[in-house]
């Protein structure tokens, strides 16, 4: 899958963040698809959490979101 059209948000039950495909319900709500170890998991997630992935990666390998808070280290931009 792209990575662009990976999204992330917090579980409504333990408030931990889970990356995959979104899904709206549509009786109101949404819910993050995701397959691991080849089996397919929903859960119920706070729709005031979901972010979108840029499709671009920082200088370590990890993707960056929305909303990610950045630190530019440019002379010309600092100053």
């Amino acid at each position: 899958m792209n990575d662009r059209y990976l999204f992330k948000a917090k579980r409504t039950d333990n408030k931990e963040w889970v990356v995959g495909s979104l899904i709206s319900m549509p009786h109101g709500g949404y819910m993050m698809d995701r397959v691991t170890d080849g089996r397919r998991f929903r859960v119920m997630i706070n729709p005031s959490s979901i972010c979108q992935c840029t499709g671009l990666k920082d200088k370590n390998g990890n993707l960056i979101w929305e909303n990610d808070i950045v630190k530019i280290n440019n002379d010309k931009v600092n100053t």
